[in-house]
C-alpha cells in the first residue's frame, strides 16, 4: 500500500500574488521572478492515526538586480524526513513567540534556536542519498 500523500503547487498565473505568497520582504533593487513553487507531503498510518512522514519542497526563481548586467537563476530543493516521534500533548505556542504574517524565519530564529537540539545529526549532505542518511540515523 502506498503512503497517503498530498501534492500541491502555487499557481503562477497571477505573478504578483505568487510573489507575495513566497516573499515576506526583499532587498531594494531586487526583481524577484518565480517560476515554480511546489510541495509533496507524505504521511505514515500507524495505530489508527496518520503521522507526518516526509516533506519535499521545490522552488525555482530568478533574481534580477537593478544596475547589474546578468540575472541569476536558482533552483531550491528541501527535504525533511521524520525519523522518530514521541506522542505527547502539544503545548500551545504563546502569541508573543508565534510568527506574525509579516515576519520571516530569519527574523525569529534567534528567539528559539537551540544549538544542542540536533546533537549528532543535522543536515544531510546534498550528495548523500536520503534513504542512506535515514538508515544511518535509525542505527544511532
Amino acid at each position: 500500500m502506498r503512503s497517503p500523500a498530498v501534492e500541491f503547487s502555487l499557481d503562477m498565473q497571477d505573478i504578483d500574488k505568487a510573489i507575495s505568497m513566497m516573499l515576506v520582504k526583499k532587498p531594494v533593487g531586487l526583481r524577484f521572478k518565480p517560476s515554480e513553487f511546489s510541495f509533496l507531503i507524505t504521511y505514515k498510518y500507524q495505530n489508527g492515526t496518520y503521522y507526518l512522514n516526509y516533506v519535499r519542497s521545490e522552488a525555482k526563481f530568478k533574481c534580477d538586480w537593478k544596475r547589474r548586467l546578468f540575472s541569476s537563476k536558482y533552483n531550491l530543493v528541501s527535504e525533511m524526513v521524520a525519523t522518530d516521534r514521541t506522542v505527547q500533548p502539544a503545548e500551545a505556542i504563546s502569541y508573543k513567540e508565534s510568527f506574525k504574517s509579516n515576519q520571516s524565519f530569519t527574523d525569529k530564529v534567534t528567539a528559539f534556536y537551540d544549538n544542542s537540539y540536533w546533537e549528532s545529526y543535522n543536515i544531510i549532505a546534498p550528495t548523500e542519498s536520503l534513504d542512506n542518511a535515514v538508515n544511518k540515523l535509525r542505527k544511532q
